[in-house]
């Protein structure tokens, strides 16, 4: 017997019956006010609790067992990915994939014109030219007035935070970086790396670098100072080294033996031959060559403090000022003997800290969601603007500043660039006006979730980190191309339901927006809001899983909770728009607590499917490795049996993939750093195998199949993969220009065969398959070939389908979510009426005894 709660969803869905029994009253959030007309929602800047939150997320995802360091095992994931790339026959079009199995292209979608973050950049004053190095690790290069942005890099992940561009032997550029800790360098730009020679070598990856400085003197000599950690004392420790060779070599000269990373700081004033370190503020060093001299005790330091130093020398007058505990301006004039404090930041500074401007002793620039400045030494100071305000002018600067450096043209000509969450901005007359120079071809977008339309292809929605929710109207065109950001700020999980008419889209904290017309003109102010509650809410509170409800004409989503009546508990909610003015949103909960019923009674959901052939199917997984499943609706739920091979106590399920051709069959992936990334059921969730042959150990976050199932596309933290089902075996997708980025999502455009990945740092990229494994041999396709006709077929006419295999086939006609809208058996010929279905690309599949037999997509209009 079907659940009648299931039932009662499927019919409110339509007509919006009575809901009492399942849900508390309405909750309708007021729309955020506008401020200056500009799309954005209050207090949505990303303040250090929301970063530490979103940081603890991605932790959350990595989960791995205690001692795996998920970091160094991408690392070395990475490193083999990479010299695989660069074996790639230099071919920016058609590839082979899997042994030759599988031709495809691929093609960059962008944006190039929505700027990601830029964490760091120098200055190249001979050639005047920009370096930096973005969130995704990915090397770039450009010009002062924006122009020419070039990626150098895409095949190593470099350390966003360690840059420097140095003249070489050779009378060219040395760029140098880091790979976690390790000091690399290249003398072309980027195309190849060397590793430098560490004396000694690190003990292992775990710490990260500090500080990397480069001197003014006949040498040029290099600094370079690491958070690490040491196995004798088997502590958290800082080494600093010296190099005296352009970087081929560095020498540890000390080590500070602290097991903070804050209470040592390293600063060389512009273009000087002098170097000091604040040591936690009990004293101050100046370094000559491998040697560290004590200039003095700072009197007037707070002693054991986090600080950072920074300052000025012009001519012989040195300025020195501390930033103690992220707020407290201290300054010296005698060479850091004597301290006093000047003054307080108004907000307690970001990890760019402060710096002090290489041109005036007196100005002073910190940063953290906004940019201040100071022009008298930190006693006052204003905010460079709001963030808020980009909005209404896009060369004032964006929200959450990353870098602060400033530089001197080869005429004299000084000036500070400033990178952000929307990339880089330049100010030549200290900070009184700034530029954006990251508005065209600075293609390091952040993408949480890709969407897109599969009856309108040209509408692409993706949800960015801190560039809001996104969509373009060009998303058949060729090249990378333009988004418009619809509204600013964090947003992820995206869907589209009522026959893909309608959009969602999440905030951070369980936020969910809903425009009923997912089209061109879209709405710039949601239709209608909802925000979830409870005391246990998934994820750590960041993005929560969702999933569109896939029943026919339906225009509801699943999220996980959470609990509507608030309290602890993690229960699946379903959430339904009204498709009439004014769009609320009813909500509904399933009642069955997930964490109180998780294998360790603190899982809280992490990843929901519903099974499009069988909507009575729902998956549902908890993050301590627990999976559910109900076949009936949510009536009864049912817990797996177990996963063959490894444990799976570390798996953090990120992604449920229901088969479209058998309700049995189904897919999950998650964290595989110490388990199998991918597991299969062929029983409807009631137990498992892995299905890993060929991964890397690493994080799965997406997968997705194409129309016949022969081939799975998975998202990962280090590149995209493909399944071939015919071997059960999976094989790398890296072509010769394929990021080895941080791909967050993956979906299937059966309409153009094109394979949709997102990325955490290079935007959007689309594979385009040519040809693909079927999943019969060719000599069967031939003895039972299927001729389906017309096509494209008309909404008020038939579909004929013809077959010359012997005995009957079973013929299933879908829409691109799965939903099964024709079934009919074939035996010879039949004429199938397409009477009421929607315009749109439709997929057709035929089996025989349960084995596929053909798939094909039809058009109808």
């Amino acid at each position: 017997m079907k659940n009648s709660l299931l039932a009662t969803l499927i019919a409110t869905s339509a007509i919006f019956g009575a809901w009492s029994l399942f849900s508390p009253a309405k909750k309708s959030p007021d729309f955020p006010a506008p401020t200056n007309d500009k799309k954005y929602r209050e207090k949505q800047d990303e303040g250090k609790e929301e970063h530490e939150r979103r940081e603890a997320w991605i932790e959350h995802l990595h989960k791995a067992a205690p001692g795996t360091d998920w970091k160094e095992t991408d690392k070395r994931s990475l490193a083999l990915l990479s010299k695989l790339r660069k074996g790639k026959v230099a071919n920016r079009g058609n590839e082979t994939f899997a042994d030759g199995q599988i031709e495809g292209e691929w093609i960059e979608k962008g944006s190039r014109n929505q700027a990601g973050s830029m964490r760091t950049v120098d200055y190249d004053p001979v050639n005047d030219k920009i370096y930096g190095i973005s969130d995704g690790g990915c090397l770039w290069k450009g010009e002062l007035d924006g122009s020419q942005w070039t990626i150098l890099n895409d095949d190593i992940r470099l350390h966003p935070e360690m840059l420097k561009a140095v003249p070489n032997d050779t009378g060219g550029i040395r760029i140098i970086a880091s790979v976690g800790k390790d000091i690399v360098y290249s003398d072309d730009e980027g195309t190849t790396w060397a590793n430098a020679n560490m004396s000694p070598a690190f003990y292992d990856g775990w710490g990260y670098p500090m500080y990397l400085e480069v001197l003014n003197d006949t040498t040029q000599a290099i600094y370079y100072m690491a958070y690490t950690w040491d196995s004798s004392p088997w502590a958290p420790r800082i080494w600093l080294y010296w190099s005296t060779d352009h970087g081929e070599s560095f020498s540890r000269i000390r080590i500070f033996n602290h097991e903070k990373d804050n209470q040592v700081s390293m600063w060389s004033p512009f273009k000087s031959q002098e170097l000091y370190i604040l040591n936690k503020n009990q004293e101050l060093l100046s370094i000559s060559q491998d040697t560290l001299n004590l200039v003095g005790p700072p009197i007037g330091l707070p002693a054991n403090a986090d600080l950072l130093l920074t300052g000025n020398k012009t001519g012989q007058n040195l300025t020195l000022y501390a930033l103690v505990n992220s707020e407290d301006v201290y300054v010296s004039i005698d060479t850091g003997l004597t301290w006093s404090l000047k003054g307080s930041v108004p907000y307690q500074a970001w990890s760019v800290g402060m710096i002090c401007s290489p041109f005036d002793a007196e100005t002073l620039i910190t940063g953290e969601v906004d940019c201040h400045r100071s022009y008298d030494g930190g006693e006052t100071w204003t905010t460079v603007n709001e963030w808020w305000e980009y909005y209404g002018n896009l060369d004032l600067l964006h929200a959450d500043i990353m870098d602060l450096k400033g530089f001197e043209k080869s005429d004299g000509t000084p000036f500070l660039l400033i990178a952000n969450h929307a990339g880089l901005h330049v100010s030549f007359d200290n900070l009184a006006t700034t530029q954006n120079i990251g508005l065209q071809g600075l293609n390091i977008s952040q993408y949480y979730d890709v969407v897109t339309n599969p009856l309108f292809p040209d509408y692409i929605y993706a949800g960015s980190q801190d560039q809001g929710w996104q969509w373009t109207a060009n998303g058949t065109a060729d090249g990378p191309v333009d988004f418009i950001q619809q509204w600013s700020g964090d947003y992820g999980m995206m869907a589209l339901t009522n026959n893909y008419q309608s959009f969602w889209t999440q905030y951070p904290g369980g936020i969910v927006s809903y425009y009923h017309y997912a089209s061109s003109p879209l709405n710039p102010w949601p239709d209608s809001e909802w925000e979830m509650t409870g005391d246990d809410l998934p994820a750590v509170g960041w993005i929560l899983p969702t999933a569109p409800a896939t029943y026919e004409d339906g225009n509801t989503v699943f999220i996980g909770g959470g609990n509507l009546y608030g309290g602890p508990g993690s229960y699946l909610i379903g959430l339904t728009a009204y498709t009439t003015p004014p769009f609320d949103i009813e909500a509904f909960q399933f009642d069955y607590d997930f964490k109180q019923n998780s294998n360790t009674g603190q899982g809280l959901i992490s990843a929901i499917e519903q099974s499009s052939i069988d909507p009575e199917r729902i998956f549902v997984s908890t993050d301590d490795g627990t999976f559910f499943y109900t076949h009936d609706g949510g009536g009864t739920w049912n817990k797996s049996v177990g996963f063959s091979g490894p444990t799976v106590d570390w798996i953090y399920t990120a992604s449920i993939l229901s088969s479209r051709l058998d309700p049995n069959v189904l897919w999950i992936s998650g964290s595989g750093y110490s388990n199998p990334p991918v597991f299969k059921s062929t029983d409807g969730g009631q137990s498992f195998i892995q299905l890993s042959d060929g991964l890397p150990p690493t994080l799965i976050q997406e997968i997705v199949a194409n129309s016949d199932e022969s081939l799975l596309f998975a998202a990962s933290a280090v590149g995209p993969f493909v399944f071939v089902a015919g071997e059960n075996k999976w094989y790398d997708l890296i072509g010769e220009q394929t990021p080895l980025q941080w791909y967050t999502c993956v979906e299937y455009i059966e309409s153009e065969d094109i394979v949709r990945f997102g990325t955490y740092g290079r935007g959007i990229w689309d594979f385009k398959i040519n040809t693909a494994p079927s999943s019969i041999p060719a000599t069967l396709q031939q003895e039972m070939a299927v001729t389906v006709y017309p096509n494209p077929a008309s909404s008020s006419g038939k579909l004929f389908v013809k077959t010359e295999a012997p005995g009957k086939l079973d013929f299933t006609l879908q829409n691109n979510k799965g939903e099964r809208l024709r079934k009919a058996m074939v035996n010879g010929q039949i004429a199938i009426s397409l009477q009421g279905l929607q315009p749109g690309v439709y997929v057709f599949s035929t089996s025989q005894n349960g084995r596929a037999v053909q798939s094909g997509k039809i058009i109808i209009q």
